[in-house]
């Protein structure tokens, strides 16, 4: 119990232990449950009781927290960016950056991050290693590799734990997300209209509809915003669209990967003469360095994304 001796308060207690026949897993949790409290409102009883009554009916926008992104000076999805380019150096270099959270880490005896990453910076990557502390894992794990090779940046970036490494690239995805939704509600706010993303159900889906498995690189299993494997999508249709068949809270929109569907509408975003058919995305791609295939197709299999879906709209809220 290591948080129970951060100063010196005991304020976490554990009980009810017995033996099961199935270890808990990622994701067996039902969610957390938040109050929140909203103080010196500069509005008028009316106004804010109607706002709270709006957020519950069509929720607010689902964006990917600072939980997925992290606090540090390089934030996580742009280490995943340089991952999918293949730039081990450039990920190593990263980690190694002066970052405002530097003279908060833990360190015992000699160790120093500061002199751990100047002497990183210096390409002795010997002294860097004396240097670090144990709570800069990740950047431990890059040492020792280098001070097997000091050339060889992917084999120092492997030393990383897998699931460690491939937070950075569902990160990414996260980012790409998030850019979408928010070009998706600058389109048409929070009204559903032709080409978006539902959940298919047998009524909804007919002969001729459009539809695709929802698949789930694994990365969200604890996020119950995003949809599970062998679930099926329905792309609205225009009919659909002006009878107000579906709402806000029932679109998806796809976390990028090579085996879900794209909203009909995304290609329409794209410069004259793209073929992609992943718009505005697409050029996101582009200023990172990236292409489609980085994602999908990338030479190591284990970053090859096949995707997820998630609700544009959350509406969990109770007032």
């Amino acid at each position: 119990m290591r948080l129970n001796g951060i100063n010196g308060a005991y304020t976490i207690r554990v009980g009810d232990f017995k033996y099961v026949d199935t270890p808990i897993k990622l994701g067996n949790n039902d969610g957390n449950f938040f109050e929140v409290t909203l103080r010196q409102i500069q509005a008028s009883e009316e106004e804010a009781i109607n706002t709270c009554k709006l957020i519950a009916e069509r929720g607010f926008i689902n964006y990917f927290g600072l939980q997925r992104f992290g606090k540090a000076s390089r934030k996580s999805h742009e280490l995943g960016k340089v991952i999918f380019r293949g730039d081990y150096k450039t990920f190593c270099d990263y980690l190694f950056e002066d970052s405002e959270l530097d003279a908060k880490a833990k360190t015992f005896g000699d160790a120093s991050v500061f002199k751990c990453k100047a002497a990183y910076r210096e390409g002795d990557y010997e002294t860097a290693l004396k240097f670090v502390p144990n709570s800069l894992y990740r950047e431990k794990q890059v040492l020792l590799g280098l001070n097997r090779d000091g050339r060889n940046y992917q084999n120092a970036f492997e030393k990383i734990p897998k699931n460690m490494r491939l937070i950075y690239l569902h990160a990414y995805q996260s980012f790409l997300w998030n850019f979408m939704a928010s070009k998706r509600i600058e389109m048409s706010a929070f009204t559903v209209i032709t080409g978006d993303l539902v959940l298919a159900s047998d009524e909804s889906v007919g002969a001729g509809s459009s539809v695709a498995k929802v698949v789930s690189d694994g990365e969200d299993e604890e996020d119950k915003a995003s949809l599970g494997a062998h679930t099926k999508v329905h792309i609205v249709t225009e009919e659909e669209a002006k009878e107000g068949v579906y709402d806000i809270t029932d679109v998806l929109l796809p976390l990028l990967g090579s085996e879900i569907a794209q909203p009909a509408w995304l290609a329409a975003t794209a410069d004259e003469g793209a073929t992609s058919g992943l718009g505005f995305i697409a050029h996101q791609l582009e200023l990172d360095g990236l292409s489609v295939e980085n994602i999908t197709q990338h030479p190591y299999s284990a970053y090859r994304m096949r995707g997820a879906y998630r609700y544009v709209s959350s509406c969990s809220c109770l007032f």
